[in-house]
């Protein structure tokens, strides 16, 4: 990830300040605590090719009718492809679209395989770094980190907007804990703007972003 420019810093860090006068206060009930934790350790993420990715099998204890247990506050226990629901992952692919969430503050990122494609499409999201959304101090600083970068390196000096941006010459990397989003099952489409999300897998919450080289 490239470091951010004296003034670049300074204007993340107004924008920032301005953003924090206008936070979300509300924040999710479905699985709240774990959509905000992530492991922390040094272990090396899982990565995993978009192709895969939204060929995840659903977790066995996740039902259509209960929504998957929509009030379960644990991960989910079932191994899926030798991967557990929270373990460290990353996807790399074309950021396609972005925007702030107009509820929690979650960014919202869409990621795609191809550049100028919808299909294969993936969902990671970055929560807001208060105590409000998130009790663990070091995750908060690892979501802050992030965020900045993603502002930076997306030139989204006010962050996202919340009807979102449209992004797509922008080839990344995002590292987090893998989550699956039983709220939406078997709906998983409907969670892309403008485009349908391939998979209710996603990576919630994002811990680390950086270019790729591209393909």
């Amino acid at each position: 990830m490239r470091p951010l420019s004296a003034s670049l810093l300074a204007t993340v860090s107004f924008a920032l300040t301005l953003h924090a006068q206008t936070a979300c206060t509300a924040k999710g009930k479905d699985r709240w605590s774990v959509k905000t934790s992530a492991p922390l350790t040094s272990v090396k993420a899982h990565a995993i090719a978009p192709a895969a990715f939204v060929q995840l099998a659903v977790p066995a204890t996740v039902s259509s009718k209960t929504k998957g247990a929509k009030t379960l506050e644990d991960r989910y226990p079932d191994a899926v492809n030798g991967l557990h629901e929270g373990e460290l992952v990353s996807v790399t692919g074309w950021v396609r679209f972005i925007k702030t969430a107009s509820d929690d503050c979650d960014y919202h990122i869409q990621v795609t395989p191809a550049e100028n494609s919808d299909a294969g499409m993936i969902v990671a999201e970055v929560p807001e770094p208060d105590a409000i959304h998130v009790s663990d101090p070091s995750l908060r600083q690892q979501l802050a980190t992030v965020r900045n970068a993603i502002m930076a390196d997306l030139h989204l000096a006010k962050g996202p907007s919340k009807s979102g941006n449209v992004i797509g010459k922008a080839y990344m990397t995002f590292e987090g804990a893998l989550f699956f989003d039983a709220w939406h099952y078997p709906d998983c489409g409907s969670r892309g703007v403008g485009m349908q999300a391939m998979t209710c897998w996603e990576i919630h919450p994002v811990t680390a972003a950086r270019f790729a080289p591209r393909p």
